[in-house]
This record gives structure tokens, sequence and C-alpha cells, in this order.
């Protein structure tokens, strides 16, 4: 099923269009420079992080069947739209590439429409079997505040297997980041595994990323990207202080109800 080839072999989105027509597929990250846009299917996390790109293609693998699993209907269009005929473009081949855990994907997809199309179909999150959990909060968060206001229920989420989105800001936001990838004392266990953990930013590139965490970014602006981040949760570990009822943080929790 499909192929796989390196953009720098053609250099340039006309010379993929002479070649193959409407027969390939980008499925790496943004390149403004080439003009090409993120695909869903790109690589989330951070080579340098694991010492190599074929160190990430198990997490990859295990990210991209917990989307499959979550009815992530980017995920699932994309993957259904790849046939025999199908390019699959990228920066790796010939070495490790994730455009081979995309193909073995797309095989199973294509076995497995029935199956597929009623997970896709419905809500998200009533067809997700392990909640995610969307934490917000203040950019001055103190340490104090968060070890009393966050720690209990990150701690309580990561026992359940829970996985997390959570954003790209000073404080809160950066304290979660680093908490997840240092690991709890509390419930016994070292790291939260990268692919537990998405990041989502609405800047080129996100301010904090720690631990080769996935990252979701692209969005036209820091709302956009909060209501995105509302959309692929379950619910919310999240703190508002008395005096900031309405911060991003408020608005965040008013979107759930």
């Amino acid at each position: 099923m499909c192929s796989i080839i390196n953009f720098k072999q053609y250099g340039s989105i006309q010379a993929l269009n002479q070649a193959f027509g409407d027969h390939w597929v980008y499925i790496g990250r943004a390149n403004s420079y080439a003009g090409l846009t993120q695909s869903p299917l790109a690589n989330p996390l951070r080579v340098k992080d694991f010492g190599g790109r074929g160190k990430t293609l198990p997490h990859y693998r295990r990210w991209l069947w917990r989307r499959i699993q979550a009815g992530d209907k980017a995920i699932l269009d994309a993957l259904k739209a790849i046939d025999d005929r199908t390019v699959l473009v990228c920066y790796c081949k010939p070495g490790p590439c994730h455009g081979d855990v995309v193909k073995a994907a797309a095989a199973w997809v294509q076995a497995q429409p029935r199956h597929l199309n009623k997970l896709g179909a419905g809500s998200e999150r009533s067809e997700r079997k392990q909640q995610i959990a969307f934490v917000s909060g203040h950019r001055d968060l103190t340490p104090a505040e968060f070890y009393q206001r966050y720690q209990p229920q990150l701690d309580k989420a990561i026992a359940a297997g829970h996985q997390f989105v959570v954003g790209d800001a000073p404080g809160t936001d950066a304290m979660v980041q680093m908490y997840l990838s240092t690991g709890s004392r509390q419930v016994l266990t070292d790291r939260v595994a990268p692919e537990r953990v998405t990041v989502y930013h609405a800047r080129r590139k996100p301010r904090h990323w720690y631990s080769g965490f996935a990252v979701r970014g692209g969005y036209a602006s820091q709302s956009a990207k909060d209501a995105a981040m509302t959309a692929v949760s379950d619910y919310d570990i999240a703190w508002v202080r008395p005096g900031k009822e309405t911060s991003g943080t408020a608005r965040n929790l008013a979107r759930r109800r």
C-alpha cells in the first residue's frame, strides 16, 4: 500500500504536482519556506528528546493508535484518504520514518471500515476509553499554589492513567509540564509517558515544551487554542484565584459548563 519519498528528492510542491498529480500527501510538520502546511499525521514528538528519529517511532505508534481509538476525525480522515496510489511525502526517508507507521495504520483503517466509521461518527469523548484532562491556570501561579491546588488532582489523574492537554505559557502551564516530565513521588512513578501529554500552542512554536511531549499548534489565537483543548478533553484541572473571575482560566471552566 502506497510509497514514501523524501521531499528533498523533488524540492518543491510544483515538482511533486508534476510527478504525482494529486496523489501525494505531505505527512510532516509545517514548513513555511517550502509552502507545506502541517499534517495531522505529523510526528508531534521532539526527536532530540529520544536520542534519534528511530527511537521516537514506538512512541509515535502509541500516540497514533490512541488518536485512532479516540475517534480523532482529522487523523481518521487523513488515514482513510491513503490508498495504493498515494505517495507519502516526508523529510525522513531513507532513514527511520514515521511514514512506515502511517502506512501500516492506513492499511489497518482500510480493513476496519465499519468499526472506524462508528468510532468517528459520534462524540469523541463518548467513545474514548481513557479520559483526558485539560490543565490550565494563571501565568503568575506560585509554587505554593501549584502544590496546593494542582498536585493532588494531577497525582490522581496520573494514577488513573489519564492523558493531559496543557498550554505552553509560563506559570501554570510550565509547572504542569515540568511536574509531568519529572514524575510524582506521591503515586510512585517516574515521568509520565510523553505520548500521554499534548502541548497546545498558538504561536509558531511552543514557548515551553518539556520532555518530548506531543505538540499541536497552528491556532489563530489563544482563545481558539483553548477552545480546541476543551473540545478534545473530558474534564478540567484548573483553579481561579479570587479576583481573577474574568481570566482565561475562568473562561476555560465556563466553556465546559
